[in-house]
């Protein structure tokens, strides 16, 4: 999954991850931002990530879905579902939906660096550099993401299949073995 989830996240240009349910990453973050790096430099930035994450991953809706992260970013998430009890999130995000107004980007940058014990200095200028996506570029997002969700939805069926085979296999392997033992006496 993380070369897909890669390779996708260079031809959008949008950092990309995968969460279970709860929010908590299942691969690296690909294209990752200066600005959510910083985040995720900071032990209690990582968490507030994560509870953003577990807050998309929670919606019942199959289909891509935008919201606002806790430092006010725009992430989208597509729900990934091999089976009843397997289910985890494709989630893009690390831009804005608009452009943010500079006085409260302001106020934001600096409560985010003294709750996460981070440079306001640096996270200010990493949140100036962050993309606006117009309602275009995250239409194209939306579906990439949704796309992708399928194909990893089929990688896991595949591999749930496979491992369910080999595990037949093993059961009859063992059976085997046990009925060519000689008996005890």
């Amino acid at each position: 999954m993380q070369p897909i989830q890669d390779t996708l996240a260079d031809i959008i240009q949008v950092g990309l991850v995968t969460t279970d349910v709860d929010g908590h990453p299942l691969t690296r973050m690909s294209n990752a931002c200066q600005f959510c790096q910083l985040m995720a430099s900071s032990p209690s930035g990582r968490q507030a990530c994560i509870a953003s994450w577990r807050r998309l991953g929670q919606l019942p809706e199959r289909e891509p879905h935008f919201l606002t992260c806790h430092a006010g970013l725009a992430y989208a998430r597509a729900r990934i579902e091999v089976s009843v009890s397997s289910v985890s999130s494709l989630v893009a995000g690390q831009f804005y939906a608009s452009p943010p107004d500079p006085q409260e980007l302001a106020q934001r940058t600096e409560y985010l660096a003294a709750a996460h014990h981070l440079s306001q200095e640096q996270l200010a200028a990493a949140a100036a550099r962050l993309p606006v996506l117009d309602q275009r570029a995250q239409s194209r997002v939306g579906e990439w993401l949704s796309k992708i969700a399928r194909a990893f939805e089929e990688i896991g069926r595949e591999r749930q299949a496979f491992m369910n085979r080999l595990s037949r296999i093993a059961a009859l392997s063992n059976l085997e073995t046990y009925r060519s033992r000689p008996p005890l006496q």
